[in-house]
């Protein structure tokens, strides 16, 4: 098949890690891929480049224009088939397959927002998925809402689990960190991850003499403007700046995973935050927020914890947990987080289901899929 793969751009976000992925896994499976883009941001261009996936960059397309140049290029490539992940790309490919649309449409939604976080913008982009023959989501929980907020697209919705580079992200061997506790963050900062709540649980954990020395590095960019000075200035305010560091996003997830001793993510919402998965796939515990799919990545006690994300001592006391627990109990853990990754996030059926979903042959449109579970 001939398929484009379209996004706003190639930064170091989820989505982006995710669409460039399918876009090399299904290039290796023989069909002619074309990566299209909009904006800058070029953290995974490295990634298509060495598979040898083509790139198409507008810079200059004005905002109205977008979906009149897409439609072009749909027609141009002779397109059997479109993926588009994220709110803006889906709603210009949508519009640009509304006349003489040629080829299969599937977009994905990759976050399970609360409803008192869903603003009226983002419920218009939900009814424009009428448009599309497939929506995609990369959670259970974010299926039932749009199912709930458009019940049209009920027969249309397909829940996909992220896949991981089960080759790249090992386990490796690692050294103990004589300096105390390494805790990472891979995210970028905005509202959403919710690093107040963080802050003020190590406050917390600051305050129990009784603990471990412990270091949290956080790393990632600005996904919206002002949000890592607002952070910085907490880490100050709270007193909190000599065991939190910040930095920018890294080109190596997979080493920084594998020097870690667990991973956070402090989320107020998420979808299958790639984070998470690729920690658990080098054998990395997770502590994490219970929202959206968590229990079902995170098994409490086993490969992490679980807790609030709007309770700073529930993060303090998940942290808690994992910093006194042996050095047994810690490998233990790290053993069954890889177990788990190999059954839950296999490349191979991430792409086979979205060949099947570009096949009208075998799509069955009849009814909306979800995983099946993998404990």
């Amino acid at each position: 098949m001939k398929i484009i793969c379209f996004t706003d751009c190639l930064g170091s976000g989820g989505a982006q890690r995710q669409l460039s992925l399918l876009a090399v896994l299904l290039k290796r499976k023989g069909h002619e891929v074309l990566f299209v883009t909009y904006n800058a941001g070029e953290h995974f261009t490295p990634d298509l480049v060495a598979a040898g996936v083509a790139r198409v960059r507008f810079d200059n397309w004005p905002k109205l224009f977008r979906p009149i140049a897409l439609h072009r290029l749909l027609r141009k490539f002779n397109t059997d088939g479109v993926i588009v992940f994220q709110e803006a790309p889906s709603f210009y490919a949508e519009i640009a397959s509304f006349f003489n649309k040629r080829w299969r449409l599937v977009v994905s939604e990759r976050n399970a927002i609360p409803p008192n976080y869903v603003k009226y913008p983002t419920r218009l982009l939900l009814q424009s998925h009428r448009l599309a023959d497939v929506v995609t989501t990369n959670s259970v929980a974010n299926r039932i809402q749009i199912e709930s907020e458009v019940p049209a697209l009920r027969g249309r919705l397909h829940t996909i689990y992220n896949a991981v580079d089960l080759e790249r992200f090992r386990p490796m061997k690692r050294s103990p960190n004589s300096s105390g506790f390494n805790l990472v963050v891979l995210s970028s900062h905005k509202e959403q991850k919710n690093f107040e709540k963080l802050a003020q649980a190590v406050k917390f954990l600051l305050d129990d003499n009784t603990l471990p020395t412990f270091f949290i590095e956080w790393f990632g960019g600005e996904a919206a403007p002002g949000w890592l000075y607002r952070d910085k200035t907490c880490c100050d305010k709270i007193g909190i700046s000599s065991v939190v560091r910040f930095h920018p996003p890294t080109q190596a997830p997979e080493v920084v995973l594998n020097q870690a001793d667990a991973l956070i993510l402090p989320s107020l919402w998420e979808g299958l935050p790639n984070a998470v998965c690729e920690a658990l796939s080098v054998g990395c515990p997770v502590l994490m927020s219970d929202v959206a799919d968590a229990r079902f990545l995170v098994q409490e006690g086993v490969t992490g914890y679980l807790f609030d994300p709007r309770s700073p001592k529930e993060i303090a006391e998940a942290v808690k947990k994992f910093l006194l627990l042996s050095g047994e109990a810690q490998q233990e853990m790290r053993v069954e987080a890889r177990k788990f990754a190999e059954r839950a996030f296999d490349p191979e059926r991430y792409v086979s289901e979205y060949e099947m979903l570009l096949d009208y042959s075998q799509c069955d449109k009849g009814s909306s899929k979800s995983v099946r579970s993998v404990r």
